[in-house]
């Protein structure tokens, strides 16, 4: 093939293309400019924006961050696919420069929305889309089967520079996509065209040549769409020194909060890349950063990556860790893991007496595992994170200390992403579910709250049972919480679940704990609950942190079934000691259900808290509250907390 004259072809399309975007942006930046009544003129102010639909309840969201910061003003525009203005409104951005906007679709008008965010001092406006599809039975007028529409998400890896764009094209498969990356001096930094994938999927990846800092433009098109779509990403250079030692850059103004460390050092025996953080690097970053909404302040040290090492060792001062400042945390970013440490996760820790502390994140060995193990991880990774002084591993837990670690994993394009699970690999080789597991497709990760520095591996796991075939209502969301081994079947020697089973309060106790991944120290239980109970550790936990009341004298009746309006005061009382729980409900909040005059007084506020969170719809006007609660109905709402 030549490739000069394909390089040429696509120039003339993408030119078509960019005159296309030119026009429509040149529109969308006159209404912009007459909304927001505001001067544009610093060039170096930038926006990015995210948007998503949900098809069921019309929610449109749309969010992202100014470069300028808190207290600028920003303003969105969404265009119909008819072409005229769907929403336009004003706001002023928070903590960091964050923005988010929502509204609800007045329309059934299935398409692709085009999304335009401009702000204070910003010259070139994010532009994004969305496709909202009218769900069956709906009285919108259908998409335009004729009509083809493109998607596009792309992201860069800071540390590694990889940039990766993708989407899908509605077209389907075996339909040409080009793309084409300008970057922030307006020059070319990336063309190419591939063919779509199963279900029209595509995927663009490239590393960055030159260390050019800024907001980078992604337009991507494809045959048969006359309106490409656009995306931005932000690279952010690292600052650190090429040197082979140890030490730390200091911390500059503009990347205040983020500490670069010298290139790792690999020890080509090992496999290990040593680098090294310093006590004052760690401080001045500390008094640089920006504490978030909540109190707290992250620190982030960057660790490169060095080619054919299979583990990262960071230094640290042990003071480091030893402080006495609660709302402080180190994130430590390498291309293996990433994990965020509470910087006093070892003041009451038995620490041997050593100045420093080495963190190591690596590649874990399977060759132990069994082959059932082996097979379910397939080449997906497996991860070790352990303290080491003076060469020696150190068990470390916590269990009121949850730690965040994230594990890049890139799924294909045949797997459900809800079905992708974490175990925690024991010494002896056996696997526990992680309940907390998540995956996220737009950083390619799988993100878990623990209480230890252990070994870990990413798992797809599809299960489902021969009984739930007739429960489509609840199906689905039993089949997720099973892949997370949050709730079981109830046969040892069939696929059975028993979705029209009572649960009792005991199980339903062991499955909040489960769902929310709480944690705490069982220093005592009720009564009637004794150690060799499967379930004394869950309602232990629920006990210590307030959730459980119990039903007087210390006890609990663990093996009574639950009331529905049972199951929603511990529901309530656990997503609020979460602060996952916003709304204070009335009994007002309930007068729309015929029989909310039988809730028991105890349930009113938690019921109706959950009623106004959307978390309790009711069935016909019904709350049901004395009925006693299904296993089906359990798995729903703990699916729609699992996702808060």
């Amino acid at each position: 093939m030549n490739i000069r004259a394909v390089y040429t072809a696509l120039v003339f399309k993408l030119e078509v293309i960019m005159k296309k975007i030119i026009s429509m942006t040149v529109t969308i930046l006159l209404l912009l400019m007459v909304a927001a009544s505001v001067s544009y003129a610093d060039d170096s102010s930038f926006v990015t924006a995210s948007a998503f639909v949900n098809n069921v309840n019309k929610l449109v969201t749309i969010k992202g961050n100014i470069s300028s910061g808190s207290g600028q003003q920003v303003t969105v525009l969404v265009v119909n696919p008819s072409g005229g203005t769907d929403y336009i409104d004003q706001t002023t951005s928070g903590a960091d420069g964050s923005y988010e906007f929502s509204y609800i679709l007045d329309e059934d008008v299935g398409g692709v929305y085009t999304v335009t965010v401009g702000g204070t001092g910003v010259t070139k406006p994010a532009s994004i889309t969305f496709t909202y599809a009218p769900v069956p039975g709906d009285t919108g007028d259908e998409p335009d089967k004729d009509e083809v529409y493109i998607e596009v998400s792309a992201s860069v890896n800071n540390i590694t520079k990889l940039v990766t764009i993708s989407g899908n094209i509605s077209s389907g498969p075996g339909q040409q996509v080009t793309v084409l990356v300008v970057n922030p001096s307006g020059g070319t930094d990336y063309i190419d065209q591939t063919t779509s994938g199963e279900n029209g999927s595509y995927k663009f990846t490239y590393t960055l040549d030159e260390k050019v800092g800024g907001v980078y433009t992604v337009t991507v098109g494809g045959t048969g769409v006359t309106n490409p779509a656009s995306t931005t990403f932000t690279y952010k250079p690292h600052k650190g020194g090429s040197g082979s030692s140890g030490g730390t850059v200091p911390v500059s103004d503009d990347e205040a909060g983020e500490i670069n460390v010298n290139k790792p050092v690999l020890n080509t025996e090992t496999g290990e890349a040593v680098t090294s953080v310093t006590e004052n690097a760690v401080a001045q970053a500390f008094a640089n950063v920006i504490p978030d909404d909540s109190g707290a302040k992250i620190v982030t040290v960057n660790i490169s990556a060095v080619e054919d090492a299979n583990a990262y060792v960071l230094q640290i001062p042990v003071k480091v860790l030893s402080s006495d400042n609660f709302n402080e945390m180190i994130k430590i970013v390498t291309e293996t893991g990433t994990i965020t440490l509470p910087a006093n996760m070892l003041v009451n820790s038995e620490v041997p007496d050593a100045e420093i502390i080495e963190l190591v994140i690596s590649r874990a060995d399977t060759s132990g595992l069994t082959e059932d193990v082996k097979e379910k991880i397939g080449d997906r990774p497996v991860v070790d994170i352990y303290f080491r002084i003076n060469g020696v591993a150190m068990p470390w837990s916590n269990p009121y200390m949850p730690l965040e670690i994230s594990i890049p994993y890139s799924s294909p394009e045949n797997e459900d992403s809800e079905k992708i699970a974490i175990w925690y690999i024991e010494d002896d080789g056996s696997i526990v579910p992680v309940y907390s597991g998540r995956y996220n497709s737009s950083t390619e990760t799988v993100t878990f709250t623990t209480t230890h520095l252990s070994k870990y591996a990413v798992a797809y796991v599809d299960i489902t049972f021969e009984d739930i075939s007739n429960y489509g209502w609840a199906k689905r969301e039993i089949e997720v919480l099973a892949s997370k081994g949050i709730i079981k079947g109830t046969s040892t020697t069939r696929m059975i679940f028993s979705p029209s089973a009572n649960i009792t309060r005991a199980d339903y106790a062991a499955l909040l704990v489960r769902t929310l991944g709480l944690t705490a120290e069982v220093s005592s239980n009720f009564d009637d609950v004794t150690m060799g109970d499967y379930f004394y550790e869950e309602v232990g936990i629920a006990k210590a942190l307030g959730i459980i009341k119990g039903i007087g004298n210390n006890k609990f009746a663990p093996r009574e079934e639950i009331t529905r309006q049972d199951m929603m005061t511990m529901t309530a009382r656990a997503l609020k000691a979460l602060n996952k729980l916003e709304a204070e409900g009335t009994a007002a909040d309930l007068d729309k259900f015929t029989d909310a005059g039988q809730i028991a007084s105890y349930a009113v506020e938690s019921v109706a808290a959950l009623v106004k969170d959307g978390l309790i719809v009711g069935s016909d006007n019904r709350l049901n509250p004395e009925e006693k609660a299904i296993r089906a109905e359990v798995a729903v709402l703990m699916y729609r907390i699992y996702n808060k």
